[in-house]
């Protein structure tokens, strides 16, 4: 069974290669990893071509975020007997993680796949997760960390998300319109329309480095998880999205108080972008 590790980078190649050098040290080698470079900045690209790891490497013509470019390498499959392992370039993963996930795929049930996520320094007893529950009042969304409450997620978590390619032809591609966060929140609202379920293989672990971020990529990320989450209410949920527009009212003053004024400052950006119809271009964002 073919197994397509995808691996999207833009300006991370030194996280990409760590992420690579994790999943070199696999039990099990039946796999093929592909990074997708999203035109990176910082010369990336040819950083991870000068690599001695064995991985394809490909390059879309423009940074269109994370949907556009697992989209990119999704389309040249898309006849394929495959499976297809998304996996966030600041992640790593355990030496038996594909082992187990290998184990517990089958190609003929309708499943969406996750894994075990902690986050870098987090111990055992911390375990969470790639079951993502949305709560609808805040506009916000949480981990699953109980294994009976799998069965009430929402959508799986795209930093480790599985399944076979199969799906996208049923379901459609990754919507690429919300550029960063909540593409596969959506894919998977569609997804559970169409049948699928979402399955959590426990033993199969990978440690999330997320808390890393910088000043400027929280900004970053505040500015798209804050827009796109108004954006998937008004076309999922509009009945919610007042309530969400009051929570985002409320995430900036809390934000403001704590002191963190650059995070704040995302969230009052992309609520006013939200209401006057604009996304501000990647490129402009700070």
């Amino acid at each position: 069974m073919n197994v397509y590790i995808l691996i999207v980078n833009y300006n991370s190649w030194q996280h990409s290669l760590s992420l690579v050098e994790s999943i070199s040290q696999s039990t099990d080698d039946r796999y093929q990893i592909v990074i997708i470079d999203n035109c990176s900045t910082d010369n990336s690209y040819h950083k991870l071509k000068s690599s001695s790891y064995h991985f394809k490497l490909l390059q879309t013509d423009k940074n269109g975020g994370f949907a556009y470019a697992n989209n990119y390498f999704i389309k040249q499959i898309a006849d394929e007997d495959a499976f297809v392992w998304l996996l966030n370039p600041d992640t790593l993963v355990d030496k038996d993680a594909f082992k187990h996930l290998q184990s517990a795929l089958n190609k003929n049930a309708k499943n969406i796949y996750t894994t075990s996520i902690y986050s870098v320094g987090e111990k055992e007893g911390q375990r969470r997760s790639g079951l993502c529950k949305i709560n609808k009042y805040l506009g916000i969304t949480s981990h699953i960390s109980d294994p009976k409450k799998g069965a009430k997620a929402d959508y799986v978590y795209g930093a480790s998300l599985c399944c076979h390619v199969q799906a996208f032809k049923e379901i459609g591609l990754i919507p690429e319109h919300y550029f960063l966060y909540w593409e596969e929140t959506a894919w998977c609202h569609w997804a559970k329309r169409a049948g699928y379920h979402f399955k959590w293989v426990e033993e199969a672990i990978v440690y999330d480095k997320v808390s890393s971020l910088s000043k400027e990529k929280q900004f970053v990320s505040e500015y798209y998880y804050s827009l796109n989450a108004l954006r998937f209410f008004k076309t999922y949920y509009p009945l919610y999205l007042p309530m969400v527009v009051c929570a985002n009212v409320a995430r900036y003053w809390y934000r403001k108080m704590k002191g963190t004024a650059l995070r704040s400052k995302a969230i009052l950006r992309a609520s006013i972008d939200f209401l006057k119809k604009r996304s501000t271009p990647p490129n402009q964002i700070n």
